[in-house]
């Protein structure tokens, strides 16, 4: 549990002293501590609940052929695995380590654009990196994907948000969910909403039919699955989205980036809601997890619209460190992610 914490806090400090990425050494810190956390996630040893079933997964793609690669689940997951064989003898490691890079590039290019790029990433560490990074391989690799995203979507980049977001659905098709952002702030609104109408039946067809079939079955048949930490994840992108229009007009948003996380903050509100109707809270968190930017944005925007700085900053580390302390300290699962094991070792 020592090594979570410490890493956890290394991020907190330079957060806490309020760096930015303005000078050559800050940013090279920064991605140096990207690059460690890549190989911290990617290269681990039978860490996470699912390490096991990936392995299982992995042995689909032993004796497929290319073609046959986009007839299982997953295309693009399902390629790293095929070219793991291919290189590498199936080495569950390298699937990994590429799975680690997409979504700590994400986190990281994400994080860059926010007002304090060091607390968004001891942000994310709490739950987005150290449990879903170690844990959901190919959800992680979407959410890696969908930040980059909406990245571009901030600056008003249609064409390479529907790119990010069409490889984040390849590797996890909820991503799906986050298609009808592209319609916000742009000015041709007929033509984008023509082109989803025309290739959502495609979509459909291809990524989403045999999901939605095997949601069903994992899910909600019976009296449905439920996920422990749900609430807490769901509630803290609730709690994000009511100070979000607290503060809104504090902010001094560019008016693009303003509707996009109005639209975040409405459907992170309808997801909090459904967590009370919803047979299923594993539905509902797995969804909700392509909307949890507007954590890692609003509370890294808070010290500097609620202050004293120090004060509101350390309150924030407070709630997130407490978040992951509480969740190794009592999760059911936490026995699997302590203690951490290194491929090498």
């Amino acid at each position: 549990m020592t090594l979570y914490l410490l890493i956890f806090l290394f991020p907190a400090l330079f957060a806490l002293l309020n760096f930015d990425l303005k000078s050559n050494l800050q940013k090279l810190l920064f991605y140096t501590f990207g690059f460690f956390l890549i190989c911290f996630v990617g290269l681990r040893f039978e860490n996470g609940v699912d390490w096991w079933n990936y392995l299982i997964f992995q042995s689909f793609y032993e004796d497929a052929d290319f073609f046959g690669v986009f007839e299982l689940q997953d295309p693009g997951y399902g390629l790293l695995n095929w070219l793991s064989y291919k290189l590498f003898d199936g080495s569950i490691f390298f699937v990994n380590f590429i799975s680690a890079l997409i979504f700590i590039s994400g986190v990281l290019i994400f994080s860059k654009h926010m007002p304090s790029p060091w607390l968004s990433l001891t942000i994310s560490l709490s739950f987005l990196i150290i449990v879903m990074g170690m844990n959901y391989t190919r959800q992680s690799s979407a959410l890696g994907f969908a930040l980059i995203a909406i990245t571009y979507l901030f600056k008003q980049k249609q064409f390479k948000f529907f790119i990010y977001v069409f490889l984040a659905i390849t590797f996890h098709k909820s991503a799906i969910i986050l298609l009808p952002l592209a319609l916000i702030g742009v000015k041709r609104k007929l033509i984008i909403f023509t082109s989803l109408l025309f290739l959502s039946p495609i979509l459909f067809y291809v990524f989403v039919s045999t999901y939605i079939e095997a949601m069903i079955d994992l899910y909600l048949t019976g009296s449905g699955m439920d996920s422990a930490g749900a609430f807490i994840r769901v509630s803290l992108s609730f709690i994000a989205s009511i100070f979000y229009f607290l503060y809104r007009q504090s902010l001094v948003l560019d008016l693009n980036i303003q509707k996009i996380f109005d639209a975040m903050a409405v459907i992170n509100a309808i997801l909090f809601i459904m967590l009370f109707i919803f047979p299923s809270t594993t539905v509902i968190d797995r969804f909700a997890l392509f909307f949890t930017p507007i954590q890692l944005f609003m509370f890294s925007a808070l010290p500097f619209v609620l202050k004293p700085f120090p004060v509101t900053l350390l309150i924030v580390v407070f709630v997130y460190a407490a978040q992951l302390y509480l969740w190794l300290s009592y999760s059911d699962y936490a026995t699997l992610w302590i203690p951490y094991n290194f491929w090498i070792f």
